[in-house]
Protein backbone atom coordinates (compact mmCIF):
# COMPACT_ATOMS: atom_id res chain seq x y z
CA UNK A 1 0.00 0.00 0.00
CA UNK A 2 0.97 3.48 -0.60
CA UNK A 3 2.37 6.01 1.86
CA UNK A 4 -0.73 8.04 2.02
CA UNK A 5 -3.07 4.64 2.62
CA UNK A 6 -0.55 3.72 5.60
CA UNK A 7 -1.09 7.05 7.11
CA UNK A 8 -4.92 6.49 7.30
CA UNK A 9 -4.46 3.59 8.91
CA UNK A 10 -1.95 4.26 11.60
CA UNK A 11 -4.38 7.35 12.46
CA UNK A 12 -6.77 5.19 12.86
CA UNK A 13 -5.12 3.10 15.29
CA UNK A 14 -3.88 6.23 17.07
CA UNK A 15 -6.68 7.82 17.33
CA UNK A 16 -8.71 5.18 19.09
CA UNK A 17 -5.40 4.42 21.25
CA UNK A 18 -5.47 1.09 19.77
CA UNK A 19 -2.13 0.47 21.32
CA UNK A 20 -4.18 0.13 24.58
CA UNK A 21 -5.41 -3.10 23.14
CA UNK A 22 -2.76 -5.44 23.92
CA UNK A 23 -3.12 -8.35 25.95
CA UNK A 24 -6.60 -8.46 25.01
CA UNK A 25 -7.72 -11.66 25.30
CA UNK A 26 -11.39 -12.29 26.32
CA UNK A 27 -14.54 -14.63 25.22
CA UNK A 28 -17.92 -15.29 26.53
CA UNK A 29 -17.64 -18.86 26.82
CA UNK A 30 -21.76 -18.70 27.18
CA UNK A 31 -22.07 -18.08 23.24
CA UNK A 32 -21.98 -21.25 21.26
CA UNK A 33 -21.98 -19.31 17.75
CA UNK A 34 -20.76 -15.71 17.50
CA UNK A 35 -18.13 -13.45 16.11
CA UNK A 36 -14.11 -13.27 16.68
CA UNK A 37 -11.55 -11.22 16.46
CA UNK A 38 -7.61 -11.46 16.13
CA UNK A 39 -5.75 -8.29 15.44
CA UNK A 40 -1.39 -8.62 15.35
CA UNK A 41 0.69 -5.46 14.26
CA UNK A 42 4.07 -3.82 14.78
CA UNK A 43 4.69 -0.08 14.86
CA UNK A 44 7.91 0.86 12.91
CA UNK A 45 9.53 1.88 16.51
CA UNK A 46 8.92 -1.69 17.64
CA UNK A 47 5.50 -1.18 19.86
CA UNK A 48 3.18 -3.86 19.18
CA UNK A 49 -0.48 -4.84 19.72
CA UNK A 50 -1.69 -8.26 19.84
CA UNK A 51 -5.40 -8.92 20.66
CA UNK A 52 -8.12 -11.13 20.45
CA UNK A 53 -11.72 -11.98 21.59
CA UNK A 54 -14.34 -14.11 21.09
CA UNK A 55 -18.16 -12.10 21.37
CA UNK A 56 -15.93 -9.79 23.96
CA UNK A 57 -14.24 -6.60 22.12
CA UNK A 58 -12.02 -4.01 23.54
CA UNK A 59 -13.01 0.07 23.51
CA UNK A 60 -14.23 0.99 20.04
CA UNK A 61 -13.70 -2.04 18.48
CA UNK A 62 -16.28 -1.58 16.04
CA UNK A 63 -15.73 2.01 15.18
CA UNK A 64 -11.92 1.15 13.97
CA UNK A 65 -13.07 -1.82 12.54
CA UNK A 66 -15.76 0.12 10.44
CA UNK A 67 -12.97 2.58 9.80
CA UNK A 68 -10.38 0.24 8.71
CA UNK A 69 -12.72 -1.48 6.34
CA UNK A 70 -13.45 1.81 4.62
CA UNK A 71 -9.43 1.89 3.95
CA UNK A 72 -9.30 -1.32 2.55
CA UNK A 73 -12.63 -1.03 0.50
CA UNK A 74 -10.91 1.87 -1.36
CA UNK A 75 -8.03 0.55 -2.28
CA UNK A 76 -9.75 -2.50 -3.84
CA UNK A 77 -11.91 0.06 -5.44
CA UNK A 78 -8.59 1.99 -6.51
CA UNK A 79 -7.98 -1.33 -7.99
CA UNK A 80 -11.14 -1.83 -10.27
Amino acid sequence: IDDETLNKIVEVLNRFDVLKWDRFSKSDKNVLDGDSFSMHFTYNDGKRVSANGYMVWPANYRTVRNELDNIFKEIENDRD
